[in-house]
């Protein structure tokens, strides 16, 4: 996954792993995460909401076709 390179996908840097936990370093979101943020909203317009859809379906179209 840390091959990946979009700009609508947080991009992982490092993972650490013992028996305990799983550390993962990750690509800071400065304005949060997508949940807090329709949460803060809590109702997004129509044109919010086509802006973060495609965004989404941007990141996942992108994931689909990197060669693997």
């Amino acid at each position: 996954m840390s091959s990946l390179n979009h700009p609508h996908i947080i991009n992982i840097y490092e993972v650490f792993e013992n028996k305990d936990k799983i550390v993962i370093v990750m690509e800071f979101a400065s304005k949060g995460d997508l949940y807090d943020f329709i949460n803060e909203k809590h109702r997004l317009s129509e044109e919010a909401a086509r802006h973060v859809f495609r965004q989404i379906v941007s990141a996942v179209h992108y994931c689909h076709k990197v060669p693997k």
